[in-house]
């Protein structure tokens, strides 16, 4: 579910394969359709690394735009009682929108809706963002909405 929990935080709809590399081992969600094989996600927890193994790690979400996630453990806190999980208690910037072509396209992406320049081969990304799309917006209710709905 960990890999789940950061593609809603990114806002992504969940529609492309994505792996978790820990500690040199590869995990995902088995599919017929892939060439990549990995161990199957959904059968290990995290629970089950080491902290020391869980220190740092890597989520790749979208093979072909490659968004890579370093993903840093800075803390483990007790669960407080009463408090729903998962919870996002901290962000900054809105995420790249689903299939705007990874990192140099997300540059170009924002020029086309920041000036206008209606560049043909995001038209139907900025359309699908209703033609507006304010980067340094994060919005934390919203993502605690949709996490509260996993």
């Amino acid at each position: 579910r960990f890999a789940e929990i950061v593609i809603n935080v990114m806002g992504w709809e969940n529609k492309h394969l994505h792996k978790i590399d820990i500690n040199g081992r590869q995990f995902g969600l088995p599919s017929k359709d892939s060439n990549y094989q990995f161990e199957d996600e959904s059968k290990v927890s995290l629970d089950d690394f080491k902290i020391q193994e869980l220190s740092v790690f890597v989520l790749t979400y979208d093979f072909k735009d490659c968004w890579e996630h370093l993903i840093t453990l800075e803390d483990v806190l007790e669960p407080k009682v009463g408090a729903k999980y998962p919870v996002c208690i901290y962000g900054e910037r809105q995420c790249p929108p689903e299939d705007c072509g990874g990192y140099r396209n997300f540059v170009e992406f924002l020029d086309a809706v920041e000036y206008k320049y209606g560049y043909a081969q995001y038209k139907h990304i900025i359309d699908k963002v209703g033609g507006k799309f304010n980067a340094k917006k994060f919005d934390l209710k919203g993502i605690n909405k949709k996490l509260n709905g996993l």
